[in-house]
């Protein structure tokens, strides 16, 4: 199975436009819905992997999650099914606009702490829906973002590797468990210590990674970046990272250290407990930034300017000579 070219028709009703280039984001394309004359994003299965019965199930299972949320800052999924004629799976997703928040860092660096904390609410606000529900993201990362100008708008997606950690009234039956024995579902850059060791995961699973994205806004860069090509080395930094995160010299931050320092906490139990936990955090600082007084304006008197004696003289001779002259 290939991908769709431009022009295909997906499902009696999706016609693909062109893939669309979105970070690392493989298999998304621009589309249009042609019965409600709208444009959307349409997201396949890896042809690869249509003959995994767990890939295929985790690709059903995003679309059941996502389908529950409802939040602005959720990309919202209007549609999932397999098409009759190619057996591809798909999700139709709202359009897609803007770039990822890798994209943003890697192109703009470290951020000001007012915009830092202004794209981590917007995550906040998303993930306290997701953990009201009963879910958990469990691959959070800076790609799962979207990010739109001018206003900095974001929209956090992909719940491939979410699960719930209760019943859902509308699916209790059909979770069964996907994770191999010896696997590992996430993200490793921003892996739990819990969630590498195989512990049992709540949603402070979902706030060390906030908390580890946080660090990289401010930063420009993962704490774990010199390790990204190591993955075991990284996932064993994780575990053994007992001191709480610091902020490189000179970082700018304005007092965000001590709730990224919680949210990146080594243990869950000393982390803020969920999305909504942090959101206030998040909130109450962004409150006591506004209400800050601005610095008084200098009263330093600038230097005078040194008279040069010589080019003043020549010219008030010249203007007493023209004024006798008139």
């Amino acid at each position: 199975m290939h991908a769709p070219h431009p022009g295909a028709l997906i499902a009696g009703r999706y016609r693909v436009i062109e893939p669309l280039r979105l970070g690392a984001w493989p298999h998304l394309f621009r589309a249009w819905q042609e019965d409600l004359d709208r444009p959307i994003t349409l997201k396949l299965l890896d042809p690869r992997e249509h003959a995994d019965p767990a890939a295929v199930e985790r690709f059903r299972r995003e679309a059941l999650f996502s389908s529950l949320l409802t939040h602005p800052n959720t990309l919202t999924t209007f549609d999932y099914g397999r098409d009759e004629a190619t057996g591809a799976s798909f999700l139709a997703l709202e359009q897609l606009q803007g770039e990822t928040l890798t994209d943003l860092l890697r192109r703009e660096g470290a951020l000001p702490p007012r915009r830092a904390a202004h794209l981590l609410t917007q995550l906040c606000r998303a993930l306290a829906e997701v953990h009201d529900l009963g879910l958990i993201h469990r691959g959070l990362q800076p790609e799962n973002a979207i990010v739109r100008p001018p206003e900095d708008d974001l929209k956090l997606l992909d719940f491939g590797v979410a699960r719930a950690t209760r019943r859902l009234a509308n699916a209790p039956q059909t979770l069964h468990a996907l994770t191999r024995d010896g696997s590992l579902l996430g993200t490793p850059l921003y892996m739990a210590p819990e969630q590498i060791e195989g512990e049992t995961l709540t949603a402070a699973v979902d706030v060390y990674a906030l908390g580890h994205i946080l660090w990289e806004c401010l930063t420009g860069r993962p704490f774990f970046h010199a390790l990204r090509e190591r993955p075991t080395h990284l996932l064993l930094a994780h575990v053994d990272q007992r001191e709480p995160l610091p902020l490189p010299d000179g970082c700018e931050h304005d007092g965000l250290l001590p709730i990224l320092q919680r949210a990146a906490a080594r243990r869950p139990e000393d982390r803020f407990p969920d999305a909504r936990a942090l959101l206030a955090a998040l909130q109450a600082w962004s409150a006591a930034q506004l209400a800050a007084p601005l610095p008084p304006p200098s009263l330093a008197v600038p230097p005078a300017r040194p008279a040069r004696l010589p080019e003043r003289a020549a010219a008030l001779a010249w203007l007493e000579g023209h004024l006798a002259a008139a």
